[in-house]
């Protein structure tokens, strides 16, 4: 195998501090083998409680500190193998991709935070304050307490990274015929990190790391030929070049970006989770549930939960009362929900309910936590 092409930037430092990474799962909790489920949205709190915060100004993220010298693109093995616009062409890497996924991070922690429980002060107006703080001697924290924030969030982007690069394989067909098999591959890391400070004390309320990949992506495309070595132009076609370039390295960066939104909202704010709860299948069947279940199929949970809990009361029949309480939760009704479950386990003595009423117990702890911070 042969490296004919390859772009990147080597990196010229290493981190002398912990990288770390915060995973937000949205979980699927599958208590029977399949069937029917039924859409639990949570309210879940914050890892980091901002202690009473109403108001968070966000500054705009600063891009990364690009410096030209530290990319370099290069070839290897015989440039005939690869056409001119590829051998030619411009760095994945300039200052307007830098710019832009700072630009896109800005938004992206913006919205993050905007789960509908914080005020938010916008980047544009932020920025502006901590202008105005240079020129009349404030910190940052003081100027953005005066107008009225109680947070100030900043975040910069340390290190970015991309790499791609073409390789060739020549394979034998079984027709006797040599055929070249050429590679795509493409890679990009980042890191961003944040401060949370308190505007009425200066003090830092929290900080993180986050570290983001985009894996490898390796395309594959073949060319038949007779001869070992190929000329470019037997090679490459117009077609096969726009194939190269088969994600745009800003691209990549804007789906590392997403996966911080996601976790920054895990750690910095109350916010809603999803999970999906399965209901038990109608066994020993009963005619009069069947019912229940189209209805719980058309998004019309409450009728569905009649049916239930009226077959429950009526033979204690164990997937209606434990049907009906899941679907209790799903509307919202925690407190009825978790005495329906340990009922439907005293009754039956199915290990199932218990451990339903338990993950009640914990959905609801979740949501008190939040309505708490969120008081606070």
């Amino acid at each position: 195998k042969r490296i004919l092409y390859r772009k990147g930037r080597f990196r010229i430092h290493e981190w002398n501090f912990a990288i770390g990474s915060i995973s937000l799962v949205f979980s699927v909790l599958l208590l029977c083998s399949c069937g029917t489920s039924v859409q639990i949205k949570a309210l879940v709190p914050g890892m980091i409680n901002l202690e009473g915060c109403r108001t968070v100004a966000v500054a705009s993220v600063k891009p990364y500190d690009y410096h030209r010298s530290e990319f370099m693109s290069g070839r290897y093995g015989d440039s005939r193998d690869v056409p001119e616009s590829i051998r030619s062409s411009s760095p994945a890497f300039t200052p307007f991709v830098v710019d832009e996924v700072a630009a896109e991070m800005s938004r992206s922690l913006e919205r993050a935070l905007d789960q509908g429980f914080y005020t938010i002060i916008g980047t544009t107006q932020t920025d502006s304050y901590i202008t105005d703080s240079e020129l009349l001697g404030y910190s940052e924290t003081a100027m953005l307490g005066k107008r009225g924030a109680d947070v100030l969030i900043t975040a910069s982007i340390d290190d970015m990274f991309y790499e791609e690069f073409v390789d060739s394989e020549e394979e034998e067909t079984p027709s006797g015929y040599s055929q070249m098999k050429y590679s795509l591959n493409q890679r990009a890391e980042m890191v961003l990190s944040y401060k949370v400070k308190n505007t009425l004390t200066g003090e830092e309320i929290d900080f993180g790391v986050l570290n983001g990949t985009y894996p490898f992506n390796r395309y594959e495309r073949y060319y038949r030929t007779h001869i070992t070595s190929l000329p470019a132009e037997a090679a490459w076609s117009e077609s096969s070049i726009s194939y190269l370039r088969v994600k745009e390295p800003v691209d990549m960066f804007k789906e590392i970006i997403r996966s911080f939104s996601e976790e920054l909202t895990a750690r910095l704010t109350p916010h809603y989770e999803t999970s999906y709860l399965t209901l038990m299948r109608n066994r020993p069947e009963v005619d009069t549930l069947k019912e229940a279940y189209e209805l719980v199929e058309k998004g019309q949970l409450q009728k569905a939960y009649d049916i239930f809990i009226r077959e429950w009361k009526n033979s204690h029949h164990f997937p209606s009362g434990y049907n009906a309480a899941i679907l209790e939760m799903s509307l919202g009704r925690y407190s009825q929900a978790y005495v329906l479950a340990g009922e439907v386990w005293s009754v039956t003595g199915e290990d199932s309910a218990s451990k339903l009423q338990k993950h009640i117990a914990e959905t609801e702890n979740n949501r008190n936590s939040a309505l708490k911070q969120m008081r606070d």
